[in-house]
C-alpha cells in the first residue's frame, strides 16, 4: 500500500524555516510544494520548529496518504456497474434507514467476505477490523467506522473518538469513513486529519455511495433500498434479480 515517497530531513525544515522567515514568496513555493510531498505536515512541523521543538519528519520514508476511490477496492469494483443516476430518492430513504450493526456492518461484512464480528461497546476499537480488503490488488489491513440510522446528522462529536482509537491500530493502511446519515463538515474534516497525521489511505461513503455499492452486490433493493431476506424479497414484496 506505501509507496516510496521521499520524505524531508530535520535540516530541510529549518531550510524551509529560513525561506519563510526571509522570503515570504519562496518560502510559500516551498511549502507548497512540502504539502503535496507530505500531505501538509511540514507546517506543523515548522510551527514547531518556531517553538523551540523538533521536526517529526525523520521517520518512516515509505509513509504517505491518499484519498482513494471507492472502486480502487477490489472488493468493491462493481459499484461502478451503477450510476448515481440510477438512485432515487426513495432508495435513499430505504437507505437512510439501516441499522449500523443488524444490517449495515452486516452486510459490508458480506461483501468483503469477512465474518468475524467484534465486540461492541467500549472495548471496541473499530466497527470492522479486516485484512480482506484489496487495494489494486494489494492486500490491506483496513479499519471501518460505520454509522447507521441512529444519526440524521454524523458531526464530529459523535466520531471522533471512534477515529482516535482507529490511530491505535499497528499497520493500518486504510480508513474507512462510512455514514447513512448527512455527514458534517467538521467530521469529514476531522477523519481527514486523523488520516493523514496516521499516514493512511482513507475513504469516505456517504449515503449515495453505500446505496450504489450494496445495489451493486445484491444487498439492498434497487427500487426501494431495503435489505432482501434470506429467501431473496425485500419488505416490499420485490424479489431479488438475477445475477
Amino acid at each position: 500500500m506505501s509507496s516510496c515517497v521521499p520524505r524531508p530531513t530535520c535540516g530541510r525544515a529549518w531550510l524551509l524555516f529560513v525561506f519563510v522567515s526571509l522570503s515570504p514568496s519562496l518560502g510559500q513555493a516551498c511549502l507548497a510544494a512540502a504539502r503535496r510531498v507530505v500531505g501538509g505536515k511540514a507546517i506543523s512541523d515548522i510551527e514547531a520548529l518556531k517553538r523551540g521543538g523538533t521536526s517529526s519528519f525523520e521517520v518512516d520514508a515509505t509513509a504517505t496518504s491518499r484519498l482513494i476511490d471507492i472502486d480502487e477496492v477490489d472488493q468493491f469494483a462493481r459499484i461502478a456497474d451503477i450510476s448515481p443516476r440510477d438512485i432515487t430518492e426513495e432508495v435513499l430513504r430505504g437507505i437512510a434507514g439501516l441499522h449500523e450493526v443488524r444490517e449495515l456492518e452486516v452486510l459490508i461484512r458480506e461483501i468483503i467476505a469477512d465474518p468475524t464480528e467484534t465486540p461492541h461497546g467500549p472495548t471496541e476499537i473499530a466497527d470492522i477490523l479486516t485484512t480482506q480488503i484489496h487495494v489494486a490488488g494489494q492486500r490491506c489491513v483496513a479499519g471501518f467506522v460505520l454509522k447507521g440510522r441512529s444519526f440524521g446528522k454524523v458531526r464530529s462529536k459523535d466520531v471522533t473518538h471512534q477515529f482516535a482509537k482507529l490511530r491505535t491500530i499497528e499497520g493500518l493502511q486504510l480508513m474507512v469513513f462510512a455514514a447513512v446519515g448527512s455527514i458534517q463538515d467538521d467530521a469529514q474534516r476531522d477523519f481527514l486529519q486523523t488520516a493523514k497525521d496516521a499516514q493512511c489511505n482513507y475513504l469516505v461513503m456517504n449515503v449515495l455511495d453505500l446505496a450504489r455499492l450494496l445495489i451493486a452486490y445484491g444487498k439492498v433493493c434497487p427500487e426501494d433500498g431495503l435489505p432482501y431476506d434470506k429467501g431473496g424479497k425485500c419488505p416490499n414484496d420485490h424479489e431479488v434479480a438475477d445475477s
